[in-house]
């Protein structure tokens, strides 16, 4: 399973580990338990991957790969699952229109959300809302995964 997690995942993949969350909508006391148990399903994905981890001071899920670094914010307020990352480039500003271009071309092949921040930087993101339903490990894997992947694209779009 651990080799999946760095394999980029399919939309095919991805829609039917959705559809086998979304069988039906939670309510009440039980939507509130499954935002309170989506951090915890992301945990035992990464765990039983051997992925390392900790939680940061905004409980956050922090992964990091090589100079790859990737966080799992779950906003229980909004029921949105945020999965981010970034690749520190030290791009001269002199290269941001091309840099630019590239994200563009990686947004399109990948699915994903990757620009280039105001450090130079380059940010992959993909974002999902949870509201009344609870996250399976499928989708907790699929989302990492998609994320990781989106960087180590980006890695060779940059020559890194």
């Amino acid at each position: 399973m651990l080799k999946n997690i760095f394999k980029r995942g399919s939309k095919l993949m991805m829609a039917a580990a959705m559809a086998s969350v979304v069988a039906l909508p939670l309510v009440g006391s039980e939507a509130e338990a499954a935002r309170g148990n989506t951090q915890s399903v992301f945990r035992n994905v990464l765990s039983s991957n051997n992925i390392p981890y900790t939680i940061d001071e905004d409980n956050d899920i922090r992964i990091s790969v090589g100079d790859i670094t990737v966080y799992v914010s779950i906003n229980n307020s909004d029921d949105v699952v945020l999965v981010w990352g970034w690749i520190p480039t030290s791009l001269p500003r002199s290269r941001w229109n091309s840099a630019c271009v590239t994200c563009n071309e990686l947004n399109s092949k990948l699915d994903t959300q990757v620009w280039l921040d105001s450090d130079g930087d380059i940010r992959c993101q993909w974002v999902f809302d949870t509201d009344d339903i609870a996250v399976s490990p499928a989708v907790a894997e699929a989302a990492v995964s998609r994320v990781l992947n989106g960087l180590q694209e980006v890695k060779k779009a940059f020559g890194r």
